[in-house]
């Protein structure tokens, strides 16, 4: 560890600055916070709303608005979530 702060430390001759003056320089005014929730994995499908007014995703049926009738969209799903998009 010691090692490691001396070569971050270390003035490098062509840049004339330690690679810990560059990054606090250049690199750490860019880095952001981390997202407050993780990641949730998403699955797609292409679906089309049936006469009846519902999509089938996986062999379950949802509803959709009357006006969507014969029109096709996007479902995204996710553990806690399904949501269409036309």
């Amino acid at each position: 560890m010691a090692e490691l702060v001396e070569l971050n430390d270390q003035v490098m001759r062509a840049y004339g600055k330690s690679r810990r003056e560059l990054f606090e320089l250049w690199i750490r005014p860019e880095l952001k916070l981390l997202a407050r929730t993780d990641y949730e994995l998403a699955t797609w499908k292409k679906v089309r709303v049936n006469l009846d007014y519902h999509i089938e995703v996986d062999r379950h049926y949802y509803s959709a608005s009357y006006t969507l009738t014969h029109k096709t969209g996007d479902f995204r799903f996710t553990s806690s979530l399904m949501e269409v998009f036309h």
